[in-house]
Order: structure tokens, then sequence, then C-alpha cells
């Protein structure tokens, strides 16, 4: 497919704290990608007017206000719409998937709380996303902590765009989330719903 009128969704959390860890890293990253694909767009749904408000102080600084058409709401028409997503770690990235819509996953927690999870061993899963917890595989790429750059981010991004039979084979594999759920035969994956419903 080519690359010209593709859509990025840029999903930076639901929280501010989230959308203060993330927000510049994620437009930076974002506007690296427009600066290389022609004719990419930004989109960026925000969760409330709170996290509208943060994100758009975001936007000021890195004068990406005309580049990053941003919505109040409208997660789940962005999600199916856009050709790729670069979401936070939460329930955002578990949408994705059920949109089949193909993904990087980038998140950064505050340096403490990460050392008390990296110490205590309280992360009881190899992967962080949910996605890739529920398909028990490394299917959306995560960049966490101190691989959570907009460089990195970027070059995962454009590989994805770059890489139609990648693009595909993650959408085949995402395609398993909703029979997974539906089903009802992980733990995990009622777990998800449950946070999922919570988060609604």
């Amino acid at each position: 497919m080519p690359l010209k009128n593709r859509v990025l969704a840029i999903l930076p959390g639901s929280r501010i704290g989230e959308i203060e860890r993330l927000g510049e890293i994620f437009v930076q990253a974002a506007l690296q990608c427009a600066n290389a694909i022609s004719g990419l767009k930004l989109v960026a749904p925000m969760a409330d007017s709170d996290c509208a408000k943060a994100f758009d102080a975001v936007l000021v600084k890195y004068r990406a206000r005309g580049l990053i058409q941003t919505f109040e709401g409208r997660a789940h028409e962005v999600l199916w719409a856009a050709d790729a997503v670069l979401t936070a770690s939460g329930t955002a990235a578990l949408e994705a998937g059920l949109a089949e819509t193909p993904m990087v996953v980038a998140h950064r927690i505050h340096p403490l709380s990460y050392r008390i999870v990296r110490l205590f061993g309280l992360l009881q899963s190899k992967h962080v996303s949910l996605p890739n917890i529920l398909l028990n595989s490394a299917v959306v790429p995560e960049l966490l902590q101190d691989e959570c750059t907009p460089e990195k981010i970027t070059g995962a991004l454009l590989t994805l765009f770059r890489d139609d039979a990648r693009m595909e084979a993650m959408q085949t594999q995402l395609s398993t989330l909703l029979p997974l759920l539906a089903g009802g035969g992980s733990e995990a994956a009622a777990e998800a719903i449950g946070e999922l419903i919570d988060r609604r």
C-alpha cells in the first residue's frame, strides 16, 4: 500500500500524569514520522477535556497544533480508521488490538515505581501491553522506560509503515484477540475485560 495519506493515531494515555510523561515523546516521534512519510496524517483522540488541555500545551511547545488533529473522545472511531497506532500501555492498546490496527506501545512510569516493580518482582508477565499478555507473545513492539524515546519509537513506527507484510502479520495475530476474549477461556482475558469496563 502506498505510504501517502496513511493515518497515525497517537494515544499518550488517559491520565494527566501519563500525558506529562509521554506527551512530548509521542509528539516528537509523530512529527519525525510525518517528516519521513509524505502526507502522513496525525490524529490524537483525548480521553477528556483535561487531557486535551494538557496535550494542547505540548502541541503549542512543539508548534504542532496544525500538524496533529485532536479530538475529545472518539478514540474508538480513530482506532478503526488509523493505519497504525502509537499508544501508551493500557486499555487503548487492547482497543487498538480489537480493531486489528498495527501498533507500537511505548510507556514510562516514574523511575522509583519502576525500581520497586523490578526489585520486588511485581511484574508477573514478560509483557506489559494487554495484546501481548493475552496472546502470550511479543506481537506488538513494546518500548519501555529508557527504550521509550522519540528516536526509537520513530524507528519502530517507520518499520511498520514501510513493511506491509509485517503490518498484515500483526493484523492477523491481533484478529485472534476477539475470539479469545469472547470465549472467556483465559483468566487474563477476563481481567482485561474488567479493566476495560472500569476505564469506561
